[in-house]
């Protein structure tokens, strides 16, 4: 948060979270050193001011059997 604040964004909220499983290319296989075909877990994020300007976009992958997700505070 601290260096959204440095370009004027005060607050923000997480407005999506998509995740996916997708087969580790022979390139991703390599740099996480897992198999090729591995199930790695892709996530998408979008974070938005009270505005609803977007503020922050990520894209994230993770070794699936190296994961454990936790959700809170879901509506």
């Amino acid at each position: 948060m601290a260096a959204l604040a440095r370009v004027g964004v005060e607050d923000c909220v997480r407005a999506s979270t998509r995740i996916t499983a997708r087969a580790a290319t022979a390139l991703q296989a390599l740099h996480l050193d897992v198999r090729e075909g591995a199930r790695l877990i892709y996530t998408t994020v979008l974070n938005i001011d009270p505005s609803g300007r977007s503020v922050e976009f990520g894209r994230t992958w993770f070794v699936g059997d190296r994961l454990t997700l936790t959700m809170d505070g879901l509506e």
